[in-house]
């Protein structure tokens, strides 16, 4: 379950020992070599890697729910070295033909990289292992079979299908859906905002959700960050980034252009002003779920366009039944 990094290389492990055995000529091990299907929601391969199309939250959306898969933000660069992850067995060298590469690499260039791994010797890779645009409804161990019941959905025509399956992995990750604070998209709902209310995950068409746009982030870590700058290179017009404590913003003493404003352990608590005017508090919590703000109002800011919550994700494991819901959390998964 899911074609991201996780099943694309169970995947390219199993066909790079099925090329072994071919070549060795040991036609009882390839007899017995599973037959191994991949299903994934999206049109393609790359899991979070995988960008699709623009989405706005709806008005009336449950925030936990409100996206239909979860990817990384289209301008999302790693906070990571390239040199951490590159593979022994497939060099940046002979990928990008020996091209000087940037530090930290661009979302589309890491899952150009990943796909040409597991394409390089098996041009149809994805033919022979993947399906894609169909979404696993429900999993569920039959004792009395010793099998997996395991029942699809596609995309395109509707049709669900039920299917018996030996093993079933879950290589889906944790990140299953955008991670929204309830209270604060209450407020925002409740209190008409005028602008664009959107989760980093949703930031598709950068330069039109950016240009000439004055943002307010929420959320101070990496996300935040990087969007922040991304904003800048894309000409917005103006930057504030809202965090419930001191993190990775509070590392960054100078911007460019002087154009973000960090509100430290600031947090939104009303709309005012027709829409127009969000009042941000101080944040009397630092370490819990919840995003509490206090009540004395430090900040307003007026005419925001979009609102980004930079609030991360939170796992999704819906289409499990109960039993093996609990085994992946506590990570003794029999999957």
């Amino acid at each position: 379950i899911g074609a991201g990094p996780g099943g694309m290389f169970f995947c390219h492990a199993l066909e790079t020992y099925r090329r072994d055995l071919l070549e060795k000529g040991d036609d009882v091990a390839l007899a017995n070599l599973p037959k191994v299907t991949c299903f994934d929601r999206a049109s393609g391969p790359g899991g979070v890697w995988h960008v699709e199309s623009r989405s706005t939250i709806p008005s009336d959306a449950e925030p936990k729910l409100c996206s239909r898969r979860t990817s990384v933000y289209e301008a999302f660069w790693t906070n990571g070295p390239k040199e951490a992850i590159e593979f022994f067995d497939y060099t940046y060298d002979e990928h990008f033909g020996g091209h000087s590469l940037p530090v930290y690499m661009p979302r589309w260039a890491i899952l150009e990289y990943l796909s040409g791994r597991v394409t390089k010797n098996c041009p149809d890779f994805f033919d022979k292992y993947m399906k894609f645009n169909t979404s696993v409804e429900s999993v569920t161990f039959v004792d009395a079979e010793e099998k997996f019941e395991v029942v699809t959905k596609d995309a395109s025509s509707g049709e669900c299908i039920k299917e018996y399956y030996d093993k079933c992995i879950w290589a889906a990750g944790m990140n299953g859906g955008p991670k929204i604070p309830v209270s604060m998209f209450e407020m925002f709902r409740e209190g008409g905002f005028s602008g664009r209310l959107i989760h980093s995950s949703e930031t598709f068409d950068f330069l039109d959700d950016m240009k000439d746009k004055t943002i307010l982030l929420i959320g101070g870590s990496y996300s935040g960050e990087d969007l922040a700058l991304t904003a800048i290179k894309c000409g917005a017009k103006k930057v504030c980034i809202s965090s419930r404590n001191k993190n990775v913003i509070s590392w960054t003493t100078a911007w460019p252009h002087h154009k973000v404003t960090v509100l430290e352990q600031q947090l939104p608590v009303r709309v005012t002003e027709g829409g127009r005017c969000i009042q941000l508090a101080d944040a009397e919590s630092a370490v819990s779920e919840d995003y509490v703000p206090g009540e004395d109002v430090q900040t307003e800011l007026y005419d925001v366009d979009t609102v980004i919550f930079c609030t991360g994700y939170l796992p999704n494991v819906s289409m499990l039944s109960e039993e093996l819901q609990q085994a992946v959390r506590k990570n003794e998964s029999p999957l």
